[in-house]
């Protein structure tokens, strides 16, 4: 009977142990992921949750808005001009069943995506346009990589072009290229402004030629 008693103390302490430790706590801005035995069982959301420890998995994910830096990439223009540019990929899970079971490392997969479509899309534009359309660059890209990713439970809010570094020469020659389209076009107004003043000294000559001669 002792020997009964013992046991069963320690199978009570056993199974209070094997208990808490299948408690979890999720939070409201996560989903549990839930394997039974190795097969996908669903998703719960927040709260308190208990699995079964030995026969139940439990991967917590993350539905906030993420960012993710790209690493700079070199990229060649359509006017084979070697730029830097930086970008930041802002996403979030929509359904994280899907995620866990498409796709092991999402921001590598995001990563390898985005590099090789920005090296596609950097090649169609001059540097002119690329320094002119970073906005538009970047939603050009986020909907091909939405459509690429998409059924991974996957939204692609935005990508942001944050830096584009140039060569030093080049903008050296861009500043004074400016300067030049600035000098032309400041002579241009120059010479429509005598032009107008000469056609205005006509026109009153021809309506008091008196007062000019004077």
């Amino acid at each position: 009977m002792k020997f009964l008693g013992i046991l069963g103390i320690v199978f009570g302490a056993f199974l209070l142990i094997y208990t808490l430790t299948g408690i979890r706590i999720i939070y409201n801005y996560e989903k549990a992921v839930i394997f039974t035995l190795g097969y996908y069982s669903g998703v719960l959301s927040g709260g308190l949750i208990y699995i079964l420890p030995g026969f139940q998995k439990l991967i917590k994910v993350d539905m906030r808005i993420i960012n993710y830096e790209l690493p700079e990439q070199i990229l060649l223009t359509a006017d084979n001009i070697n730029i830097t540019v930086r970008s930041t990929v802002f996403y979030r899970i929509i359904d994280p069943g899907k995620v866990i079971m498409n796709i092991r490392d999402l921001n590598k997969a995001i990563l390898n995506y985005a590099q090789t479509n920005l090296r596609d899309i950097f090649g169609k534009y001059n540097l002119n346009d690329i320094l002119q359309k970073r906005e538009e660059i970047g939603i050009e890209l986020r909907d091909i990589i939405q459509k690429e990713i998409g059924e991974w439970g996957v939204d692609i809010i935005a990508i942001k072009i944050q830096d584009i570094i140039v060569p030093q020469e080049i903008l050296s020659a861009l500043t004074q290229r400016a300067i030049a389209e600035r000098l032309a076009q400041a002579k241009v107004i120059e010479s429509q402004g005598e032009l107008q003043a000469a056609e205005n000294y006509k026109k009153a000559a021809k309506y008091c030629p008196k007062a000019i001669m004077v």
